[in-house]
């Protein structure tokens, strides 16, 4: 099925304002999951809706969003992102970085208590079509062991950095510290189909292409223990310095639906 993209943002918006966003965030919100759909990646597109849906109904997210500075001093800034939607706190982060950058040549914000933000290249992008160098990370749900383990410790933890480029188009880098990202996983368990080698292991640490058993499992690193040493230095870079979540502490927003996300970026 092949949709317009102004069809699905305008659809997308409707659905984002009846669940009491504003105007402003819904538009933000929609043109983020659509642009993660145009790039390929459905994972954080338009489907997170469905999830977003849940938890509003469970009243486990906070909309509108209240975003809260926390402390805002020369190039750094700390940001409370009140529990709801996790894109328009980055985007509010990524504005001040810009302020930030402009004024004293360098801007660094964190933000704690926030929910799902999209994907990275979303801010950093913009941050390099602005003539910035950008860039953008967050902590995650664990999924991943540290090396040689086989219990969840830490999440994806992605980062993506951005530079401006001579022809308009930025240089972009998006990217998760495991081999994949584990919505992909999730997505070949709906479609019933088997993941590639290398993806994951199953709960015994063993190399698996069930997709229902690598769920049960642990994503695998990137490069192995270089993987897990950028996921652990990504949550400490936006978990703990912001005084968010980390490690397994970090709740998933695909479930239980019994507790707030409270990620960071």
């Amino acid at each position: 099925m092949k949709v317009k993209r102004e069809a699905l943002k305008n659809a997308a918006i409707e659905i984002l304002k009846g669940f009491q966003a504003t105007d402003s965030e819904a538009g933000l919100v929609a043109e983020c999951l659509v642009r993660a759909d145009m790039r390929g990646i459905d994972t954080h597109g338009v489907h997170f809706l469905t999830l977003l849906s849940s938890r509003v109904e469970s009243r486990m997210i906070q909309i509108p969003t209240k975003v809260e500075v926390i402390r805002d001093e020369d190039a750094t800034a700390l940001l409370d992102g009140g529990n709801g939607l996790g894109q328009v706190a980055a985007h509010r982060a990524m504005e001040m970085c810009i302020g930030k950058a402009r004024k004293f040549g360098t801007g660094s914000v964190a933000v704690r208590n926030t929910n799902h933000i999209g994907i990275l290249a979303f801010y950093s992008s913009d941050m390099a079509e602005r003539g910035l160098a950008g860039i953008v990370m967050c902590n995650g749900a664990a999924s991943m062991s540290p090396w040689g383990g086989a219990e969840p410790f830490f999440g994806t933890n992605p980062i993506s950095i951005a530079i401006p480029g001579d022809t308009g188009e930025p240089v972009v880098l998006d990217m998760s510290s495991s081999v994949v990202a584990r919505g992909k996983i999730r997505r070949a368990e709906r479609m019933k189909e088997a993941i590639p080698a290398g993806w994951a292991f199953d709960a015994n640490g063993n190399p698996t292409t069930d997709p229902s058993e690598a769920m049960k499992g642990t994503l695998m690193p990137i490069g192995g223990p270089k993987g897990y040493g950028l996921a652990l230095m990504v949550d400490v870079l936006a978990g703990l310095l912001s005084g968010s979540q980390f490690g397994p502490h970090v709740k998933t927003f695909h479930q239980p639906l019994d507790r707030q996300a409270s990620g960071s970026s």
